[in-house]
């Protein structure tokens, strides 16, 4: 599995085997799949950055990150939490609400790549989160962009871009050492935590009602007998 830039990198001093993944899309790999999703995204970061090939990991001996709790990553100015199944089941069964329930109370619609449309968190007013309430009102429960923060593929991108973001979050390159390994499981966990489409959301609703529908149709009657 290239669940690594490092193990990638070591992968593509390899051209023989390099050379196939050119030929990904023409093989009608579905493209869903989880390894494809990886294989994509490691490819366009590391072509992108060819100097990265022969550089060494930044992050290899660890970062410090702790979280201050100043908020600034849950409000204060315009952003997006995007949501993917997991974390719109996840925050379902913590709210008891229907994904029907929550769409229409938590969540809007916000433009994405190649003019799709996804799900996200609504704002407030001031631009905090919609969860956010002098806290996470579903911590145990939050979105997987956000219990990975600051470790997303792209902020651990490089040495520069760390300390860029950092002057924006006093929790980073502070308090305690995340190993190479934890990092490592939360980028992998961020990058593949893919938005989910309108038409995907609009499906589940639908299979929602037609379940509730089911259950109704089939729920036993006084006499105890079926519908």
């Amino acid at each position: 599995y290239l669940h690594s830039f490092a193990t990638l990198r070591n992968w593509l001093r390899q051209p023989l085997q390099f050379l196939p993944l050119f030929k990904i899309k023409k093989l009608e790999i579905e493209p869903n799949n989880f390894f494809y999703k990886q294989i994509e995204r490691h490819l366009i970061f590391t072509i992108g950055n060819s100097k990265f090939m022969n550089d060494k990991i930044f992050y290899e001996k660890g970062l410090h990150f702790e979280c201050k709790r100043c908020s600034f990553c849950c409000g204060h100015s315009p952003g997006f939490v995007y949501l993917s199944y997991r974390d719109l089941t996840a925050l379902c069964n913590f709210f008891k609400m229907t994904i029907k329930e929550f769409v229409n109370l938590k969540c809007r619609w916000a433009n994405y790549y190649y003019g799709a449309q996804v799900l996200s968190l609504r704002e407030q007013k001031n631009y905090d989160c919609i969860l956010w309430n002098n806290g996470c009102t579903a911590y145990e429960a939050r979105p997987v962009q956000c219990s990975t923060y600051p470790f997303w593929d792209w902020m651990v991108e490089d040495e520069k871009t760390w300390n860029d973001c950092a002057k924006d979050c006093p929790g980073m390159n502070n308090g305690r050492l995340w190993t190479f390994e934890e990092i490592e499981k939360n980028k992998i966990a961020y990058s593949s935590n893919v938005p989910l489409k309108k038409e995907e959301v609009e499906k589940l609703i639908q299979k929602e009602e037609a379940d509730r529908q089911n259950l109704i149709a089939n729920a036993p009657t006084p006499d105890g007998s079926g519908a």
